[in-house]
Protein backbone atom coordinates (compact mmCIF):
# COMPACT_ATOMS: atom_id res chain seq x y z
CA UNK A 1 0.00 0.00 0.00
CA UNK A 2 1.27 3.43 -1.00
CA UNK A 3 0.13 6.54 0.90
CA UNK A 4 -1.22 9.35 -1.58
CA UNK A 5 1.54 11.59 -0.07
CA UNK A 6 4.54 9.35 -1.89
CA UNK A 7 2.61 9.76 -5.00
CA UNK A 8 1.74 13.68 -4.63
CA UNK A 9 5.55 14.46 -3.75
CA UNK A 10 6.45 12.30 -6.85
CA UNK A 11 4.75 14.66 -9.01
CA UNK A 12 6.44 17.49 -7.33
CA UNK A 13 3.49 20.38 -8.22
CA UNK A 14 4.54 22.34 -4.94
CA UNK A 15 8.21 22.96 -3.20
CA UNK A 16 8.99 19.59 -2.80
CA UNK A 17 13.29 19.07 -2.67
CA UNK A 18 14.24 17.15 -5.62
CA UNK A 19 15.69 14.69 -3.73
CA UNK A 20 13.02 13.60 -2.01
CA UNK A 21 10.75 13.69 -5.28
CA UNK A 22 13.11 11.76 -6.82
CA UNK A 23 12.84 9.07 -3.93
CA UNK A 24 9.28 9.05 -4.13
CA UNK A 25 9.54 8.67 -8.34
CA UNK A 26 11.99 5.64 -7.32
CA UNK A 27 9.82 3.85 -5.01
CA UNK A 28 6.55 3.81 -7.39
CA UNK A 29 8.77 2.91 -10.46
CA UNK A 30 10.41 -0.11 -8.61
CA UNK A 31 6.39 -1.22 -7.60
CA UNK A 32 5.31 -0.56 -10.74
CA UNK A 33 8.54 -2.94 -12.33
CA UNK A 34 7.85 -5.29 -10.41
CA UNK A 35 6.39 -5.37 -7.08
CA UNK A 36 3.34 -5.85 -5.50
CA UNK A 37 0.90 -3.27 -4.52
CA UNK A 38 -1.84 -3.71 -1.89
CA UNK A 39 -4.83 -1.73 -2.26
CA UNK A 40 -8.55 -2.04 -0.14
CA UNK A 41 -10.86 -4.22 -1.74
CA UNK A 42 -13.61 -1.32 -1.13
CA UNK A 43 -11.59 1.43 -3.56
CA UNK A 44 -11.03 3.46 -0.48
CA UNK A 45 -7.54 4.18 -1.52
CA UNK A 46 -8.20 3.91 -5.58
CA UNK A 47 -10.77 7.08 -5.01
CA UNK A 48 -8.70 8.96 -2.56
CA UNK A 49 -5.67 8.47 -5.31
CA UNK A 50 -7.89 10.06 -8.00
CA UNK A 51 -8.97 12.61 -5.97
CA UNK A 52 -4.92 13.57 -6.19
CA UNK A 53 -3.83 11.90 -9.14
CA UNK A 54 -4.31 12.23 -13.25
CA UNK A 55 -5.82 8.86 -15.24
CA UNK A 56 -3.66 10.12 -17.91
CA UNK A 57 -0.25 8.92 -16.33
CA UNK A 58 1.14 12.43 -16.58
CA UNK A 59 3.02 14.83 -16.49
CA UNK A 60 4.02 13.31 -12.92
CA UNK A 61 5.61 10.52 -11.73
CA UNK A 62 3.17 10.03 -9.15
CA UNK A 63 0.82 10.22 -12.02
CA UNK A 64 2.27 7.43 -13.96
CA UNK A 65 1.92 5.43 -10.92
CA UNK A 66 -1.53 5.80 -11.03
CA UNK A 67 -2.16 4.78 -14.26
CA UNK A 68 0.26 1.68 -14.26
CA UNK A 69 -2.53 0.67 -11.21
CA UNK A 70 -5.54 1.48 -13.41
CA UNK A 71 -4.10 -0.31 -15.96
CA UNK A 72 -3.47 -3.16 -13.10
CA UNK A 73 -6.00 -3.06 -10.94
CA UNK A 74 -7.83 -6.14 -11.48
CA UNK A 75 -4.48 -8.34 -12.63
CA UNK A 76 -3.92 -10.33 -8.88
CA UNK A 77 -0.33 -10.84 -9.60
CA UNK A 78 0.53 -7.09 -9.36
CA UNK A 79 -2.09 -5.53 -7.24
CA UNK A 80 -3.43 -7.81 -3.69
CA UNK A 81 -7.04 -6.23 -2.75
CA UNK A 82 -7.43 -6.32 0.76
CA UNK A 83 -10.66 -6.13 3.00
CA UNK A 84 -10.07 -3.76 5.69
CA UNK A 85 -11.47 -4.05 9.12
CA UNK A 86 -11.73 -1.40 11.36
CA UNK A 87 -9.53 -1.38 14.25
CA UNK A 88 -11.15 -0.68 17.65
CA UNK A 89 -8.52 0.78 19.53
CA UNK A 90 -8.23 3.94 16.96
CA UNK A 91 -11.54 4.73 15.58
CA UNK A 92 -11.06 5.66 11.67
CA UNK A 93 -8.22 3.32 11.05
CA UNK A 94 -7.71 0.13 9.85
CA UNK A 95 -6.23 -3.12 11.38
CA UNK A 96 -5.83 -5.38 8.58
CA UNK A 97 -2.19 -4.22 7.01
CA UNK A 98 -0.86 -5.12 10.74
CA UNK A 99 -2.33 -8.43 10.80
CA UNK A 100 -1.11 -9.31 7.11
CA UNK A 101 2.36 -8.83 8.49
CA UNK A 102 2.87 -5.38 6.26
CA UNK A 103 5.85 -2.76 7.30
CA UNK A 104 5.66 0.49 7.37
CA UNK A 105 9.22 2.08 5.15
CA UNK A 106 9.10 5.86 4.99
CA UNK A 107 10.51 7.97 2.04
CA UNK A 108 11.60 11.29 2.94
CA UNK A 109 9.27 11.50 5.69
CA UNK A 110 5.68 9.88 3.98
CA UNK A 111 4.88 6.77 4.44
CA UNK A 112 5.24 3.41 1.57
CA UNK A 113 3.51 0.47 3.05
CA UNK A 114 5.21 -2.63 1.70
Amino acid sequence: MVDTNVAVVANRKASEPLACAASCAKALADIAAGGLLVIDAAGLIFSEYRRHLVFAGQPGAGDAFFKWLCDNRWNPKRVAQVELEDDPARPGEFSALQQHGVTVEFVCGESLFL
